[in-house]
């Protein structure tokens, strides 16, 4: 779902699309959400970022009456959580407008807004230990202190992961294949896995004629295909008949008076030796 407007409205199942009071709850939902990750933001903001550093607040009282014990590192980690939650929420909100403004919001999308925060929190998380190895460097220092660059750097390059989850999933696919793809397949003396030795079996494409009529007197039939070997034989309902072998991909066939003495469906199939791919699959040949 594009959360870009739409000049048009999309094309929807009129019974998939939501009731009123699915999109004032998903609303609801979506506006709640929002105000709570912005109280959470504002709480654990470092509040004081004199000179590149400030000291812990190791008490931090939630709602007026939840006290939480913090450190600056667990301050860091939760704005980054809130942060991506932030960012899907931007998303998740301006496609919500987009689609309730085209008429179109399917019933079918509500499990994607009602988890776009939980995806964007845990993918800022999975970005959060690359960012703090090196990638935006000096968020924390030793003591303890944080910079007003590194927290402003981290905090927004996981809101942006956030906003743009696919493009950030499609990133971390390319950098971890970069990584470790080999550049050449090493070989080895002993092989992991043995060199294939099986031999294709024989294939039956098609018949001429592919049709008999009833009481034709020992008709020949020839068998195209492939993979035919010199010692080949052709069976009809699994018992031999003369065969000629012409090449490995054309072989003629004797049928007997008996073959074609009734209406009936025969069954062709070709028997290679087994070492040379044992027996084809079967072709139907009909008598009318």
């Amino acid at each position: 779902m594009a959360s870009e407007p739409t000049s048009e409205p999309t094309p929807v199942d009129p019974a998939n699309l939501m009731d009123r009071t699915e999109r004032w709850f998903l609303g609801v939902y979506l506006a709640a959400v929002a105000l709570l990750l912005i109280y959470l933001f504002g709480k654990l903001w470092p509040s004081e970022l004199g000179n590149g550093e400030r000291a812990n607040q190791p008490i931090e009282f939630l709602f007026g009456w939840v006290e939480v014990l913090t450190s600056a590192e667990t301050r860091m980690l939760v704005l980054v959580l809130c942060a991506g939650a932030l960012g899907a929420m931007v998303h998740a909100v301006q496609s919500f407008t987009d689609f309730h403004g085209n008429q179109c919001l399917a019933r079918s999308w509500i499990p994607w807004y009602v988890l776009r925060p939980f995806i964007g929190a845990l993918l800022a998380l999975v970005f959060y230990p690359l960012l703090r190895s090196g990638l935006v460097a000096g968020a924390l220092q030793e003591s303890g202190g944080q910079t007003a660059t590194g927290v402003a750097g981290l905090v927004g390059t996981a809101a942006l992961v956030g906003m743009f989850s696919e493009l950030a999933t499609v990133k971390l696919k390319d950098i971890f294949t970069t990584i470790f793809t080999p550049r050449d397949t090493p070989k080895r003396a002993d092989p992991l896995q043995p060199a294939s030795t099986s031999v294709p079996k024989p294939e039956v494409s098609e018949l001429k004629p592919d049709k008999l009529s009833v009481g034709a007197a020992s008709p020949k039939v020839t068998v195209v295909g492939r993979n035919f070997a010199k010692e080949a034989k052709v069976l009809v309902d699994d018992k031999e008949r003369p065969t000629i072998y012409v090449s490995s991909e054309e072989l003629t066939l004797q049928l007997e008076n008996q073959d074609t003495s009734a209406k009936i469906d025969l069954k062709i199939a070709v028997a290679n030796p087994a070492k040379a791919g044992g027996t084809s699959d079967p072709k139907t040949l009909p008598v009318t």
